[in-house]
């Protein structure tokens, strides 16, 4: 066989390979899954301690231990809260997958779980503010800069909009 035969096979067990690992990972996990509900903002926001917990870690160390433990503090209200609200999740789905429709049961079960995730958020909104009052005004102005810095997509977004 010549060089170039070894070659063209070669290249098309590769792209074969490539194909079939392609079509397989869609049908294991489809790209259009609705996303789960979660206790968190998305990490991108200015108000999300887990973003604040990764952009932290350019702190001077004695700011970063201290912020970490105001937010560590926090971590077993959040998880409780967080168990909470997936128990309430599972009683509104038992209500809509219900056989015999109640639009009252299905309602007082949404009207829970809301009241859970507004407890929650404001869980998470306390513990930051908690994380962020050990902080000296310096640490506090470094990591607000540090989280203005990551979001150039939102710069762009804005600037869009203008023209």
């Amino acid at each position: 066989m010549g060089k170039g035969i070894t070659i063209a096979l070669i290249a098309s067990l590769a792209l074969n390979v490539f194909a079939v690992g392609f079509i397989m990972g869609r049908i294991i996990t489809p790209s259009h899954q609705p996303l789960a509900p979660t206790l968190e903002a998305p990490l991108h926001r200015m108000d999300n301690p887990r973003g604040f917990m990764r952009r932290a870690k350019d702190l001077p160390p004695e700011s970063r231990t201290a912020f970490r433990h105001a937010i560590r503090a926090n971590i077993p209200q959040l998880r409780a809260q967080r168990e909470e609200i997936h128990t309430l999740q599972r009683a509104y789905h038992n209500a809509l997958r219900a056989e015999e429709w109640d639009r009252a049961a299905a309602e007082a079960a949404l009207s829970e779980l809301q009241d859970a995730r507004d407890r929650g958020r404001s869980l998470i909104d306390e513990a930051f503010l908690d994380a962020i009052e050990s902080l000296d005004g310096q640490a506090r102005a470094q990591l607000l800069h540090r989280a203005e810095e990551n979001r150039p997509h939102h710069r762009k977004r804005k600037h869009r909009k203008k023209e």
